[in-house]
């Protein structure tokens, strides 16, 4: 399920070809559910095993199942990297896995690829697992596993190709709905009201499990809280297709404030601290030699310097330095621009026009424009 990110508060755990696998609290929740009910499938599949070996094979498949899931979410990441797509990370969360795509394709085949490699994966997986869990005695540990775990992933993957948005499935008919249409803003919105249906009808199923059928009553609620997550998940995408379609047509350009705070490289941390702390502005300051761009500091850049030494260390030992600043030209589209700054954590980027520095760009702009904008619709 590629973009659609849970609320912060995940920290990064491991790294699988440079993308981060993060775990969000609420993992833990879908990690203890499944370990108590893989353990009672097997304790009541296989009457023939001790309580050891059901714990056991109930632990294994619960972390052999969210291996899969990674899998899963790895593929759409790997994709979207091939193609040219930025992947922050991969985050394992309460309904599953999600892929970070910080940028929408720009091509609907694009969209086409990055959303179907991912239950293609499951599928694949699902059948090969399967397949060898037939081809031994199903009370073995070993094939009772693989049969369960080939089982979960064909669902896993039939599951995401519902066309719920933003389920992958949603996302592959958006991909088509943008082939057939060669709109993009009119397909997502085709494919966000189809994924709205789609959750409804979850929800809608949900309550009836739960009120017609006591024995399915916990499943029931399980699928209305899948529908509610839907739901929510097409609006935010719908939210943030709107506010895209409110930048278009900006460049970088059209938003740039020719007056920021600077200050030379040769400067004392003393001088620059006392600037900061008269005008409380504890943006970045851009560090300007000459009339050439050489960094930018920030308050937190002088906590590892005594502040006996400050008088006599220079900015420019402190500062982070050119390479490693992030800049946008500007030409560049506002809608990038908000896509750069919202991956970095940034509220401030200097603009350059070649090599030539033009000022700033500020958050707080942007989000006045999008304020007028949303004011007109």
């Amino acid at each position: 399920m590629p973009n659609v990110a849970p609320t912060p508060g995940r920290r990064p755990r491991l790294r699988l070809f440079g993308i981060r696998i993060q775990l969000h609290p609420t993992w833990f929740i879908i990690l203890a559910l499944l370990f108590f009910t893989l353990g009672s499938y097997f304790r009541s599949a296989q009457p023939g095993w001790n309580e050891w070996l059901v714990w056991a094979c109930g632990l294994l498949t619960t972390l052999l199942f969210f291996a899969s899931v990674i899998a899963h979410e790895l593929s759409h990441s790997l994709v979207a990297r091939w193609r040219g797509l930025p992947v922050k990370a991969i985050t394992l969360f309460v309904f599953g896995g999600v892929s970070q795509i910080t940028r929408e394709p720009e091509k609907p085949g694009v969209e086409l690829m990055v959303a179907a490699a991912g239950p293609l994966s499951s599928l694949l997986i699902g059948g090969v697992l399967y397949g060898l869990g037939r081809m031994g005695n199903v009370h073995n540990p070993l094939f009772a596993i693989m049969l369960w775990l080939g089982s979960m992933n064909v669902l896993l993957g039939v599951f995401n190709l519902v066309p719920g948005f933003p389920l992958d499935g949603g996302r592959v008919l958006r991909g088509l709905l943008w082939l057939w249409l060669g709109d993009f803003l009119q397909a997502t919105r085709w494919a966000v009201r189809t994924g709205q249906l789609v959750a409804v009808g979850f929800i809608l199923w949900g309550l009836y499990e739960f009120f017609t059928s006591p024995a399915n009553s916990l499943s029931g609620l399980w699928i209305g809280f899948i529908g509610w997550f839907l739901l929510n998940a097409a609006e935010q995408t719908w939210k943030e297709t709107e506010l895209t379609r409110a930048l278009h047509g900006y460049r970088v350009a059209d938003l740039t404030n020719p007056f920021y705070s600077w200050i030379p490289p040769q400067a004392s941390l003393e001088e620059y601290f006392s600037r900061v702390s008269e005008q409380h502005d504890y943006r970045p300051t851009l560090v300007i030699d000459g009339e050439r761009l050489v960094g930018e500091i920030v308050p937190a850049d002088l906590r590892d310097i005594p502040r006996e030494k400050w008088e006599q260390t220079p900015v420019a030992q402190a500062m982070r330095g050119r390479e490693r600043m992030v800049t946008l030209p500007a030409d560049a589209t506002l809608v990038r621009a908000v896509q750069v700054m919202g991956q970095a954590e940034l509220n401030q980027v200097a603009v350059l026009q070649g090599e030539t520095l033009r000022g700033v760009l500020r958050q707080e702009r942007i989000m006045q424009l999008l304020q007028d904008e949303l004011s007109k619709h």
